[in-house]
């Protein structure tokens, strides 16, 4: 079984394996700083999953730790990595950078990427990274699941109040074979470094830097629609308001 993994992994390209959504977060991780160097310390892979995106950081050289909070994910990435002859700095079981930052075999995490959870995780996640004595990222990058657009804004602001700027964006418009015929996944993937703070406007906060991206602008039309149900069809007071408050925003991107 082991053998046929190999020869599956030796026919599929790294950028098949991990697909549009990854690839996006592997691009983002591997930008220049503001100042012109290069990443290349300690990345933490939190969510690692399978360890598609961790393996191929590792691959190009890139000093890893795989983290996950339960042991089965790291199971299967420990599997990966060995089907591709590779080992990673650590494998972590823990809750986000906090456990890489406590972690004694590991140097500073300067990147850290939460891909795959949502929006109220990866909050916790950099509060997490920021609330100790160690020094936090300098870069994060972050690729929330698909919710309530409110909740990316609070991501967003999260980002701000611990000192990272949105450095750069990308969008994915994912309506392949795999949603359900009615759904559709619209994903932006966020990079935020402490070299690029700047205070964001309402409109960053909530739908992220100005582009021409035409993902960007399905997940705006998307979400306008879904503030618009909202308004409609009030049944949570708080999200009524925020809807409110947010529509004449959203509608005006769209012009």
């Amino acid at each position: 079984m082991l053998l046929l993994h190999i020869l599956l992994f030796i026919a599929t390209p790294a950028a098949a394996l991990l697909g549009a959504r990854l690839t996006h977060c592997l691009d983002l991780a591997e930008r220049p700083f503001a100042d012109g160097t290069l990443p290349r310390g300690l990345v933490a892979d939190v969510g690692c999953d399978h360890g598609y995106l961790a393996a191929e950081l590792a691959d190009r050289g890139r000093t890893v730790a795989a983290v996950d909070v339960a042991e089965a994910p790291l199971d299967g990435c420990r599997r990966h990595f060995a089907e591709r002859g590779l080992e990673p700095a650590a494998y972590v079981l823990g809750d986000g950078v906090a456990a890489v930052q406590a972690d004694e075999r590991l140097e500073w995490c300067e990147t850290a990427i939460v891909a795959g959870v949502g929006p109220r995780t990866a909050s916790a996640v950099v509060e997490g990274a920021c609330a100790g004595p160690a020094p936090p990222p300098r870069r994060f990058v972050l690729q929330p699941a698909q919710c309530w657009i409110g909740n990316v804004r609070s991501l967003r602001e999260t980002l701000a109040k611990n000192g990272y700027g949105v450095a750069e964006e990308r969008w994915l418009d994912d309506n392949g074979p795999n949603q359900r015929p009615n759904g559709r996944r619209l994903l932006v993937t966020i990079r935020a470094d402490r070299d690029a703070a700047a205070a964001p406007s309402d409109t960053e906060l909530l739908v992220g830097l100005p582009s021409a991206d035409a993902a960007r602008r399905s997940y705006v039309k998307h979400h306008t629609q879904w503030v618009e149900d909202v308004a409609n069809h009030p049944r949570d007071s708080r999200k009524r308001r925020e809807a409110a408050r947010w529509l004449p925003l959203l509608r005006s991107e769209l012009l």
